[in-house]
């Protein structure tokens, strides 16, 4: 090595060293060596419906996800098909990822474990569960107060609550009438025909009234589109009570007993009196009961109610909060036995989203395998819960270079979930949150791995110019070559169609082979900038579309006389947008500097070395005359014509590389 190449080397080695170089080794996915199955979402509606919620996936040794080299069948088994069935099988197609199953549901809640399966491959199981959704409001629940009545002409009330298919309240969206009925009118008689539950509200309520016959009647509530309801009246017969037939204890009732967390105020709670066998009574006088609430942030009640003299019960209101719970209302009275309910309140449905994502960890290619999407809509049990109205989602991304957003999801009425296939990109982690006006929001992980396609396009150049690499001149030719490996392997029998712009390639089209590359030679045909694009598909792969880009230059132009070469370059302008300082290094070691906006001319009769190095950002214009050099050694003079008469603009790692490669960039 001669000194400049010393020096250079010493300059390149104190600037690494000044460095601390961190490498980060991808680990590609490779070749599938088990199943992974994820329900999105875990908890469906035990409703007789058919729901795409089963995700069967491949993993490799690393638990990295990986894809299908051929149509691969995966084996379905569900342990209580009482709960949820699914398929006996299916596919995933050659290239994907994952497939989804349909799971269907059955009307009764519970657990069953899903199992797939398939031949050379790591099974993998996962449990469903159903519930019975909640929110929406689906059917009625029927209230009396007093429920048993003395035999005289008396007066009742009903209630007509609307609840949901999981038995909680569910406020009214439209207007629901109720039509009433009673199976005997001479024990409960009532006042109107129908109760209308207002949007909003969770319960009407109405009267009706005895005439002092006894025995029982059923008051039913019914309307198209609603499950019915029905409540009990009982009037009492005279001969019930032959001793001790007095006020003995007190008696508290709900109706209902459980109530929405909206700080309203539900006329819901019933004190009665009742002697020593639990029926009805009354009292000669007023009675004055005191109230308490254990737990008044959440219930909160009067402290007294009193009951009239000659009524059996009163009905006394109760205030909720916003908080869930359950409260203990204890009635308390100086001559009678005390009384004790617990009244629950609980966060209308839906009250929160929940978000899924599946597979776990996936990668994204032109041919498919976008990760999925789920926002379910759940109640503050975690069960599903439908929309009462049309519910608008965001979702939205911490990594904006892996999923663009915002995401808009919508749920329509009755919709416990939505789902959607994410447009994503890039490799990394992402949180993803989901929030709806009203609804408490919730954030997954997506994870995204390298695609185990890997492409290149590489162009090999016997004579590159000293203008850097994929240069070449317009009488030289490039090797272009495609390589192409899926999970590691090679993939082969790949057909390979070539478009060029500024030249042509032969031959055209090609195939790969065992090492899954394949090549194609281009010729330049004009000075310019050359476009060279390989184009691929196939259904393990997807769709491949690789442009490669040369830079041609016009090839130098030589004379031979008398057995003496002269070569003669052209005038060349470089323009660099920084603050330069250009020296010009002859054999000699004779140095010059020629600064900004300077012309200088460069003649020298052995090679000579003019480099550019780049210290601040301004524009720096340097332009070379036309030079002459004459040698009688024609291998010589064109190396030395190379390196003598054009200008290169070296980074301190480039001009490294034409010091140890002989001074060819």
């Amino acid at each position: 090595m001669n000194g400049k190449g010393a020096v250079l080397v010493t300059i390149v080695s104190l600037l690494l060293a000044s460095q601390v170089i961190l490498v980060s080794v991808a680990v590609l996915p490779s070749q599938a060596m088990g199943l992974a199955l994820t329900i999105i979402p875990p908890k469906l509606p035990a409703d007789n419906g058919t729901y795409s919620a089963v995700v069967v996936s491949l993993v490799d040794s690393n638990g990295l996800p990986s894809a299908a080299l051929s149509n691969l069948t995966v084996y379905l088994t569900s342990s209580q098909t009482n709960i949820a069935s699914v398929p006996d099988n299916i596919t995933i197609p050659v290239g994907s990822e994952y497939a989804v199953a349909k799971a269907k549901t059955t009307p009764t809640p519970g657990i069953t474990a899903i199992t797939a399966s398939s031949h050379g491959l790591m099974s993998d199981y996962a449990q469903l569960t159903t519930a019975t959704p909640s929110g929406f409001p689906s059917k009625f629940r029927i209230f009396v107060s007093p429920s048993s009545l003395l035999e005289r002409a008396d007066t009742g009330t009903v209630r007509v609550e609307l609840i949901d298919a999981a038995g909680f309240p569910s406020k009214a969206i439209t207007p629901v009438t109720a039509l009433l009925s009673s199976s005997n009118v001479s024990i409960a008689n009532l006042n109107q025909g129908s109760l209308t539950i207002n949007p909003g509200n969770i319960y009407a309520t109405g009267t009706f009234r005895s005439s002092g016959s006894y025995g029982q009647a059923v008051i039913t509530a019914s309307s198209t589109g609603y499950g019915s309801g029905g409540a009990i009246v009982t009037v009492v017969s005279p001969y019930h009570c032959t001793s001790a037939c007095g006020p003995y204890e007190l008696r508290l009732r709900l109706l209902p007993g459980t109530l929405p967390t909206d700080g309203r105020t539900y006329s819901v709670l019933e004190v009665g009196i009742a002697n020593s066998l639990g029926l009805p009574t009354v009292s000669s006088s007023n009675t004055i009961v005191q109230l308490s609430s254990d737990k008044p942030g959440v219930v909160a009640i009067p402290d007294y109610v009193t009951i009239p003299a000659g009524n059996i019960s009163v009905l006394t209101p109760l205030t909720t909060s916003s908080l869930q719970g359950v409260a203990s209302i204890t009635a308390l009275t100086s001559s009678l036995v005390p009384g004790n309910v617990s009244v629950k309140t609980v966060i209308p449905a839906p009250s929160r989203l929940q978000a899924y994502v599946a597979p776990p960890s996936t990668f994204v290619s032109t041919y498919g395998n976008s990760p999925i999407l789920v926002i379910q809509l759940q109640d503050s049990d975690g069960n599903p819960a439908r929309a009462r109205n049309v519910t608008d989602i965001t979702v939205t991304s911490s990594n904006s270079s892996m999923v663009r957003g915002p995401i808009q999801m919508s749920a329509g009425v009755g919709v416990d979930y939505v789902l959607t296939h994410l447009t994503a990109s890039g490799s990394g982690q992402s949180v993803l949150t989901a929030s709806s006006q009203g609804l408490s929001s919730s954030q997954v992980d997506l994870q995204l791995t390298r695609s185990p396609l890997v492409d290149q396009l590489t162009a090999s150049i016997p004579e590159e110019t000293l203008y850097g690499a994929d240069t070449m001149y317009t009488n030289g030719t490039a090797t272009m070559t495609l390589s192409v490996s899926f999970l590691g392997q090679p993939v082969q029998n790949l057909n390979v169609s070539w478009t060029v712009t500024g030249g042509s390639v032969s031959p055209n089209p090609t195939k790969t082979g065992s090492s899954g590359a394949t090549s194609t030679t281009f010729k330049p045909n004009k000075v310019g900038t050359a476009n060279i694009t390989a184009s691929a598909s196939s259904p393990l792969t997807g769709p491949i579309i690789l442009t490669h880009f040369i830079a041609v230059f016009q090839a130098q132009t030589t004379t031979t006389t008398g057995g003496t070469t002269t070569a003669t370059a052209t005038t060349k302008t470089v323009t660099k947008s920084t603050t330069a300082t250009t020296t010009v290094v002859s054999t000699e070691t004779s140095y010059s500097t020629v600064t900004s906006s300077t012309t200088f001319t460069a003649t020298v009769t052995s090679s000579t070395t003019i480099a550019t190095t780049a210290t601040s950002p301004t524009t720096t214009t340097v332009t070379t005359t036309t030079t002459s050099l004459s040698t009688s050694a024609a291998s010589t003079f064109a190396y030395a014509t190379l390196g003598a008469t054009t200008i290169v603009i070296l980074t301190v790692a480039a001009l490294a590389a034409w010091v140890l490669r002989g001074r060819r960039p």
